[in-house]
């Protein structure tokens, strides 16, 4: 729930984000909601931001309407208690959320923004620059947090703090990958009371398939505006839901579990009393994604001495599977079946974007491995023009197959060649 604008302190947000444009390309291709003009507007007064919020709310942007009201808010708290800039923030949000066919409860309460976090977790020093581009060109407002590990602290601290001087910044021991770092940062998360925190690190991979796993992780999550405004708002508006990812990496964890079922069991069993339960469930491939973090706590307290997650035991070395980082991986979805939460999922858009779902109707999960996706993804644009050019995808006949996608913003020939086509679903 968003609380009483009383209690909306201002947070110590994300404010040094850089005032020139990047040398490098965007993460994504969609720069509706990018440019020039947000560059501009990262260093603008609050009064500034309100005219570029009223702006946008008068041109039918409303994302971005709210991401510029949010911001204003976040650095003068007495703000929300304006009737003019309340009315302009229930406005814009109330179209925006028409307008994405996203139904949930109105905003009745003060115009708080959602408290939101970044988490990024930094091995690879030289694929920073790449999260850094995107995240500061996001305009709703965020803390950052950073885990590293201590070969790579003198050099990476200098450079975060270059371009987001707010950030705080925590060292850990290499063990865990970007796992184990989280965790151990999740009950600041909490106490700090983040409603929503978008985990992301510096995915490196092998080759092409690397980039292109990396590209389908942080693409959806922060490559976009629209996209982050969306899902910040869903954390707030909404308190059952409790995860998010990209919808093509949502995998199924009865057919992803491999040689990870015993430690998956036993931290099941921690978590529950119980063993394993027969239903199955989905969990975000790659281990990025959105969480509200008190979905964490139990999890968090399972890292001691002498426990299932002694830090100790946790693997310096990197193997595809079978380690406790990769069945915690499977572990965080099932987290919210366990506190009677909801799923969302970031889908590719008709207008080239990105849609969150909320929640879908039928959970599904794909059974895709990650060495069979990644060339759907890397073939993506070809195979649309393709399949588009010859006419042989029957949109009507899928929309039979995937009714929850009807009346949507999802594309449904990008949701076949991703989630579709590994799913038995059939083209025409």
């Amino acid at each position: 729930m968003i609380r009483s604008s009383e209690n909306c302190r201002k947070p110590s947000r994300s404010t040094g984000r850089r005032e020139s444009a990047p040398a490098s390309k965007p993460l994504s291709n969609n720069r509706s909601l990018h440019g020039d003009r947000y560059l501009r507007a990262v260093s603008q007064r609050p009064p500034s931001r309100l005219a570029l919020g009223n702006a946008a709310l008068r041109a039918g942007r409303h994302a971005e309407a709210i991401a510029h009201y949010a911001w204003l808010i976040c650095q003068s708290p007495e703000l929300a208690e304006t009737l003019a800039l309340a009315d302009n923030l229930a406005l814009a949000r109330q179209r925006h959320h028409r307008a994405s066919s996203q139904h949930g409860s109105p905003w009745r309460d003060s115009p708080c923004p959602a408290r939101v976090a970044v988490v990024v977790h930094i091995y690879y020093p030289e694929l920073w620059p790449e999260i850094a581009e995107a995240l500061s060109l996001l305009v709703y407002p965020f803390d950052l947090y950073v885990t590293i590990t201590p070969d790579t602290a003198p050099d990476i601290t200098s450079r975060v703090r270059s371009a987001f001087p707010a950030a705080h910044i925590q060292t850990y021991p290499n063990r865990g990958m970007d796992v184990l770092p989280f965790l151990r940062l999740a009950p600041t998360l909490i106490q700090a009371d983040y409603q929503a925190v978008c985990k992301l690190h510096t995915k490196r991979g092998d080759g092409q398939q690397g980039i292109t796993w990396r590209r389908a992780m942080l693409d959806p999550l922060i490559g976009d505006n629209t996209s982050f405004v969306d899902v910040a708002e869903a954390f707030a508006r909404d308190p059952r839901l409790q995860l998010v990812g990209p919808a093509p990496l949502y995998q199924s964890a009865q057919h992803l579990m491999r040689c990870n079922e015993p430690l998956v069991s036993r931290l099941y069993q921690q978590l529950t009393g119980q063993g394993l339960p027969a239903a199955n469930w989905g969990f975000f491939a790659g281990t990025m994604f959105w969480v509200r973090p008190r979905i964490l706590q139990a999890l968090a307290k399972l890292i001691a001495p002498g426990a299932v997650l002694d830090p100790e035991l946790f693997e310096t070395d990197y193997q595809q599977d079978g380690q406790r980082v990769h069945a915690l991986e499977r572990v965080f979805g099932v987290l919210p079946s366990l506190h009677g939460g909801e799923v969302g999922l970031v889908h590719h858009a008709l207008n080239g974007g990105w849609c969150l779902q909320l929640p879908p109707p039928r959970p599904r999960t794909a059974s895709a491995q990650i060495w069979t996706l990644m060339p759907q993804y890397e073939q993506l644009t070809d195979k649309r023009q393709e399949m588009t050019g010859s006419g042989q995808f029957d949109v009507g006949q899928y929309l039979q197959q995937w009714p929850e996608l009807a009346g949507t913003q999802i594309d449904p020939l990008t949701h076949y060649l991703l989630i579709g086509v590994f799913e038995h679903a059939t083209e025409s």
